[in-house]
């Protein structure tokens, strides 16, 4: 059965990461990301979805052939710009990254083994 693999893989899991802070923040930060990513996806999804139904291919034929591919340029353009809007300013992630490594170099100078570079 799967479920037995899944839960299993799971307490194997908790038990290796959980107790280490350096991990905890680790998920935090990846967490944290994922959550800012997956904030872009619905409008960006409307998006294309209203070019798509003013386009020519099964929709309104609004937007003429080859400008459809600019009102898409256009459109991307301005995703980009919007995440680039709400990341994390490139200090902050360094800091974040730089604590991290700290912790796991903390983590295995406890656990005796020889830090990794």
């Amino acid at each position: 059965m799967p479920i037995v693999g899944i839960v299993l893989t799971f307490v194997v899991g908790v038990i290796l990461f959980l107790p280490f802070p350096g991990w905890q923040k680790f998920v935090g930060f990846i967490t944290s990301a994922t959550v800012l990513s997956y904030a872009l996806v619905p409008p960006a999804l409307i998006g294309m979805a209203v070019i798509s139904w003013l386009g020519q291919y099964d929709g309104r034929d609004t937007i003429p052939f080859w400008w459809d591919i600019v009102v898409v340029a256009l459109f991307s353009l301005a995703v980009y710009a919007l995440a680039l809007s709400v990341r994390l300013a490139p200090e902050r992630t360094q800091e974040l990254i730089g604590d991290l490594t700290a912790e796991a170099e903390e983590e295995q100078r406890e656990l005796g083994a020889a830090p990794a570079h």
